[in-house]
């Protein structure tokens, strides 16, 4: 079998899904939970080449909580202005908290690395 990336994690569809997990210890994890640990996973690596992939997530996902996560995960790259973008009033509440909460921390370690 071969090893899949983080982002195809984060962006895996229904029926891949139930393929990639098919006897595989990742079936105890459904669909959502993986690719929320995959954004997570993204943030914490630093990479900034991870920003295309997490924006296209925190705006597109059919999961709120994944959605949050990316989000998260866009603050902790520094992506300042994907998380001013996820202010608008089109993205759900908990997306357009979480941006606000990161900009927050993204600002505050700007300030404090000076």
């Amino acid at each position: 079998r071969r090893v899949l990336s983080l982002i195809e994690l984060l962006q895996l569809g229904a029926s891949r899904y139930r393929s990639v997990v098919r006897r595989t210890a990742l079936r105890r994890v459904n669909r959502v939970q993986l690719a929320r640990n995959a954004a997570v996973a993204l943030g914490n690596l630093g990479d900034p080449q991870h920003i295309a992939a997490l924006w296209r997530a925190a705006i597109e996902h059919s999961s709120e909580l994944v959605r949050e996560h990316a989000t998260w995960a866009l603050g902790r790259l520094g992506a300042k202005s994907e998380l001013e973008a996820l202010l608008e009033e089109r993205h759900p509440e908990v997306v357009r908290v979480e941006a606000c909460r990161s900009l927050a921390d993204l600002l505050d370690r700007t300030a404090n690395a000076t």
